[in-house]
């Protein structure tokens, strides 16, 4: 979707369709921080999800089919899901009304597009990246780096890198590395821009000025997350941390 995105504001650039003064650019800006708060929290929900359904399914085959407890978790797998239906069907809901915004003569895209010059990721890579993910929510760190860093290697201009340096972060910060973690973190804000994992890794940096006891920078980063992502999904935990720093 942020490739669909970042492809009709280039082309409307192209074309000469946008007033000088950026107005009509400015809703679409608006609508792409959204669609790419929203697929980050997906992501991330979708992650956690799958875990919790791992759990339960260990759970479910130890008990008798009709049980209240297997009920229960049945239902829960199925609110779950439900949620992450809802989630999926906003970012849809954000998208028909970017194509319906009223902007005219905004030619088609191709069938095999490149964007900035990057290619599309293909199922091969989506699959190798959430192979490397996976390594991180089974607690495997340091298989997940290595695995992060080879994908890094083969696919340097995938959509994929710049979650793909978010998880190494991640590995890094749960194995309490905290300034090789900030490294990580602060590489997706400022090569990835674009990256559905940009606010993740704001809070992040804010996170690892903290455990590092630099409160001021923390404080910063925190208050800017606020200020570029104000409907982040996670903005109850940035006011608790920034709370924390009074």
């Amino acid at each position: 979707m942020q490739e669909d995105i970042a492809y009709l504001m280039d082309r409307m650039g192209e074309e000469g369709q946008v007033p000088a003064d950026g107005t009509a650019v400015r809703p679409i800006r608006k609508l792409t921080r959204r669609l790419n708060e929203l697929a980050a929290n997906l992501e991330q929900n979708t992650a956690l999800m799958n875990s919790k359904l791992a759990a339960i399914e260990k759970d479910m085959a130890t008990m008798k089919a009709g049980s209240p407890d297997s009920k229960g978790i049945a239902e829960l797998k199925a609110q779950m899901e439900a949620d992450r239906k809802a989630q999926q069907a906003e970012i849809n809901s954000l998208r028909n009304a970017m194509a319906g915004s009223g902007i005219q003569n905004v030619p088609t895209k191709p069938a095999e597009p490149t964007v900035s010059g990057t290619m599309l990721s293909s199922d091969k890579e989506r699959d190798e990246y959430e192979a490397a993910r996976s390594e991180y929510n089974n607690g495997n760190y340091d298989k997940a780096i290595q695995m992060l860093d080879a994908f890094i290697a083969r696919y340097p201009n995938s959509d994929y890198a710049g979650n793909a340096y978010y998880w190494k972060g991640e590995s890094r910060y749960a194995k309490s590395e905290w300034s090789d973690a900030l490294k990580e973190f602060q590489l997706v804000v400022s090569r990835y821009p674009n990256s559905w994992k940009v606010a993740d890794s704001q809070l992040k940096i804010g996170m690892c000025h903290m455990n590092m006891g630099d409160h001021a920078n923390a404080r910063t980063a925190l208050n800017n997350l606020k200020r570029d992502y104000p409907y982040y999904g996670r903005i109850d935990l940035v006011n608790i941390y920034l709370n924390q720093l009074d």
